[in-house]
């Protein structure tokens, strides 16, 4: 059998499949594979060491394998083949690939310098499928097809230019984790501070900190309203004094609490604002510099995300107003104020269908007309909003592409959608004299290289002499871990100039600035940032790297140039937003509503290289494109004794499980705290999903060498659980293994507990795992292993009782959908459910009923007289075309029909019976819409579990 070889790629950045003639004295793209032990591939091998080139640069250096391989800082590689190889020889060791980025012309020559030899070639010298052997034959040479990139990832960008680096300051001491910054700038120049710091255990607290002209910075005064858990807070002066805004969570619910601090620190006693039932949060707020402060924020109200607003004035809080109108979940609020007054409120809205972006005024007569900045088919959210000393109003926002959120597997794609993270871009427009404009400057036009796909949650501000001011975050990093940085960039006579990246601004994907005005005209632009680098990366398995404050300092410019605008006349909305209803099903004397979902959403704690979204942005996709009743996110704990670069450590838990609660609206949609436990064989991946919030990380490290691991066998796993999740008051969990027949693959050798209760039998990720050898249009996607044993029904077969559903893991959306019948739309009723069973997996939104004797449904056991086989009651309800249906007895298929429609039902009763245990479950194939004639959509229910007597 021949083995695997190691595949090392080289990128240049230009075209790729230009002429040499063309391609004559300029950089060229050219992306090399380099095939290392191609001959002696039973031997190991060492392939360490670093590549040069003559001409160009080496731009960047990653690797796809695991953490066995390093990329060291000086873009230097460790890599030995054949170290994964077993004493079985027919054990196949893992391709990996190294990614270097160059950028060069033709005639330069590629170096590469190996414990194993050294060996070149010329840029320009592989045309025409042309292959080079080097080393004996042990190393080939060839440009890379296209096809040989991972699915879905286009090829990779050099990086941006920029303009140099802004210094910033260290404002707190990097002991503790200190985000969520607000500032403003009182009329002597006093700075106020205010910011969420986490005590590292069960508990967060805002604090609020000031700094005199020409002075240091004060001891934090504590803002204590009682509460554990807190989120972004506001701050504006009024006078030299500060009003603080922020969210509490108190009894289940996250309140907004104010206070008015004077500059001696002496604070009033925090009061609650708001009495909403449900999450408020997101407030930004502004003064007016006449005493007068006007506050935003978003909040949930009958399970729906408005906008609102509040003004403070001569002391008092004035009436809530609402600002959004729309009956569709409205987010994320910015707020400016001109030069009368008079404040300005952009938001956007998913009331087309997709994100639109909307603008509107307020004064002391009240609220304006409704203003649409934008009606595109395309993702436009994350506004933000500025005043400049002509009165005319900017609004920015960034742009994730059509389709956002919809249909995407590996099987099929909604068209020009690629993913929640797939590409991020910031536009501009402007409202002046009742007109929308745009201006001939675009922040975009200056962007290169990687900057040019990845651009977003842009923030303005107006400096003191008028100049306009861009702070945006950028993705700047893939590996070892996905890094974002702050950058800047103003408007001048030229347009908007080559973005400068503040210092210290390393960390997630959310990290949004907090900008003020200085008296001298500078902006002040506070900042967190974990220092995350690639020689900075968590030291163990549990605490993850500190979230620090930094403030940065962007000088006065020239001012407003004369500015280009064209009158925009946008399209009319082609969409419209609409809720999903809730079917019902009644067994027996009780009825079960269902509610769909989905818990195995990955985002940038653990993304990837970037395919997925912020927690942040994965909570929007699940209220509004994903249509969700429920969701957990599935980032992947840390499992390899901390040497991941990245993964779930205790910060990211906390943040993790804070979201969750701020976009739990019961009945309309509720959070599940959950994450992916990814062990090796024999027990492989498995989601863990907790009913209370605290549950611990399960720390092991899976590539130990102790045989077996102790850590990747499925019993310690459910010790562990009883041991340290159960023994919590009212603690539940549910135990999910996923791509059990794709990798690593799971034995069913153990009898499993009754919290390990369902597998996620296909997920859009990758494809389905229901049964070994399959043939095409039986199954969805192409990752099953060609193995036999490790399927559903292998699990099935071996005595094990599961249920099924279906989840999405990375990148694909809203063609993964966890089925699950409740007694009751809350977090509790969808845990019990699970562990009951009641659930079904599907790729589509095909709605499953199913029934024995009408006593009894999906998930669960009971006993039947052989001689009175119960009746099977089936329902279905398609979004499309149903092609075909099965019933599933033991692994074989006892029924099969062919109807058609997007309707189904019938009753079977099996004669054909026996004393002894049977299972049953149903199959539903299903025409899919974006791709006719690929994989048909599947639905599988959860199997019926029947003990017949004699």
């Amino acid at each position: 059998m021949t083995l695997r070889t190691w595949i090392v790629v080289l990128s240049t950045l230009a075209v790729a499949n230009s002429s040499p003639a063309a391609e004559a004295g300029r950089d060229v793209t050219r992306t090399f594979q380099i095939d290392l032990s191609t001959r002696e591939t039973m031997k190991m091998q060492d392939w360490s060491g670093r590549a040069r080139i003559d001409k160009g640069r080496i731009v960047r250096v990653e690797k796809t394998s695991g953490t066995v391989d390093q990329i060291h800082p000086d873009m230097s590689w460790t890599i030995v083949y054949g170290r994964s190889l077993r004493a079985q020889p027919r054990r196949r060791p893992r391709p990996k690939a190294l990614l270097i980025t160059v950028q060069a012309p033709p005639d330069a020559t590629v170096t590469v310098d190996t414990a194993a030899g050294t060996f070149s070639f010329r840029v320009g010298e592989l045309t025409g499928g042309k292959l080079l052997k080097r080393l004996e034959g042990n190393v080939t040479i060839s440009v890379a097809r296209a096809g040989r990139a991972r699915r879905g990832r286009r090829p990779p960008l050099p990086p941006a230019t920029v303009a140099g680096q802004i210094p910033a300051e260290r404002i707190t001491d990097g002991r503790l984790q200190s985000e969520w910054p607000a500032v403003a700038v009182a009329p002597s120049g006093a700075i106020w501070l205010a910011f969420v710091q986490w005590n590292g255990k069960d508990k967060d607290r805002v604090l609020l900190i000031r700094r005199p002209p020409g002075g240091e910075w004060s001891d934090p005064i504590h803002l204590d309203d009682g509460g554990w858990d807190h989120y972004w807070p506001a701050v504006a002066a009024v006078g030299e004094e500060a009003v603080v805004v922020w969210s509490s969570q108190q009894e289940g619910n996250f309140d907004l609490y104010w206070c008015k601090v004077r500059p001696d620190g002496i604070a009033s006693a925090p009061q609650r604002l708001d009495g909403s039932p449900q999450s408020d949060f997101q407030a930004r707020m502004v003064g007016d510099g006449r005493e007068a402060v006007t506050l935003v924020w978003q909040s949930f109200r009958q399970g729906q995300s408005d906008i609102l607003a509040r003004r403070f004035q001569g002391g008092r809080w004035g009436p809530e107003l609402r600002v959004s109108p729309s009956e569709a979940n409205d987010w994320q609020p910015d707020i400016a104020v001109d030069t009368d007054g008079t404040a300005w409120i952009s938001w956007d809205s998913y009331h087309s269908g997709n994100y639109d972006v909307f603008l509107r005024r307020l004064d002391q007569s009240g609220l304006g007309p409704v203003i649409r900045v934008t009606s595109e088919p395309t993702a436009q959210f994350h506004s933000t909003v500025a005043v400049d000393r002509h009165g005319r109003v900017w609004v920015a926002w960034d742009d994730g592409g059509p389709n956002w959120g919809k249909d995407l597997s590996a099987s099929s794609a909604a068209p020009g959608y690629q993913g929640l993270h797939a590409q991020r871009s910031i536009s501009l427009r402007v409202y002046a004299q009742g007109q929308l404009w745009e201006p001939a400057a675009q922040p975009r036009q200056v962007m290169t290289g990687m900057m040019q796909r990845y651009a977003e949650l842009p923030q303005l501000a107006v400096d003191g002499r008028g100049t306009l001011w861009l702070v945006f975050r950028h993705w700047t990093i893939r590996k070892p871990t996905e890094m974002f940085h702050i950058y800047a960039t103003r408007l001048d006579e030229e347009g908007w100039t080559t973005p400068w990246r503040l210092a210290d601004s390393s960390g997630r994907n959310t990290q949004w600035v907090s900008l003020a005005r200085r008296p001298d005209g500078s902006l002040l632009v506070a900042y967190a940032s974990d220092g995350r680098a690639p020689d900075n990366l968590p030291k163990d398995q549990v605490h993850a790297l500190v979230y620090t404050l930094y403030a940065a300092t962007l000088e006065e410019a020239g001012g407003m140039p004369e500015v280009k605008l064209a009158k925009v006349e946008l399209p009319e909305p082609t969409g419209r937003w609409m809720r999903r209803q809730r079917p019902t099903m009644t067994v027996g004397n009780k009825t079960y509503t269902l509610v769909l979902g989905d818990c195995h959403r990955h985002t940038d704690i653990r993304g990837h290289s970037g395919v997925d979204a912020s927690i942040l942005d994965t909570f929007r996709y699940a209220l509004d494109a994903g249509r969700l009743d429920f969701m957990g996110l599935g980032d992947h704990n840390e499992v390899f004794g901390g040497r991941w670069p990245d993964g779930l450590r205790d910060y990211q838990w906390w943040w993790t499980q804070k979201a969750v609660d701020l976009f739990t609206c019961p009945p309309t949609f509720v959070g599940l705290y959950s994450y992916e436990h990814s062990m090796s064989s024999p027990a492989g991946h498995r989601n863990l999903i907790f009913l209370k919030r605290g549950a611990p990380l399960r720390m092991i490290d899976r590539s130990a060498k102790v045989k077996p691991n102790p850590g990747n066998l499925p019993p310690e796993l459910w010790k562990w659980v009883q041991q340290n999740v159960l023994t919590q008051p009212g603690q539940k969990c549910v135990i999910v293994p996923h791509t059990f027949a794709a990798g690593p693959l799971a034995e069913w050798n153990w009898p499993n507990a009754p919290f390990d209760t369902l597998l996620e039998i296909y997920q859009g990720c990758r494809g389905s795992y229901e049964k070994w050898g399959l043939p095409p249009g039986e199954k969805r996607g192409g990752t099953q292993t060609k193995r036999p044993g490790h399927f559903a029904q292998d699990a099935l077969a071996r005595g094990n009782l599961y249920g099924f559903v279906s989840f999405s893991d990375h990148r694909s959306t809203h063609n993964s959908w966890a089925g699950v019948w409740v007694d009751r739309p809350s977090r509790e009723g969808i845990i019990n459910a699970m562990l009951a069973r009641r659930t079904y997996g599907a790729s589509d939104e095909i709605i499953v009923k199913l029934t024995a004797g009408q006593r009894h449904t999906m998930g669960e056991m009971f006993e039947a007289s052989a001689a009175a086989p119960p009746a099977l009651e089936i329902d279905i309800q398609a979004p499309d075309e149903i092609r075909r249906v099965d019933i599933v007895k033991n692994g074989n298929y006892i029924y099969t029909t062919d109807p058609e429609g997007r309707r189904f039902q019938t009753t079977f009763r099996d004669f054909d019976v026996s004393p002894g245990k049977a299972y049953y479950y149903v199959r539903v194939f299903q025409r899919d819409p974006e791709a006719p004639e690929g994989d048909p959509e599947i639905a599988w229910t959860s199997p019926i579990f029947v003990t017949y007597k004699e």
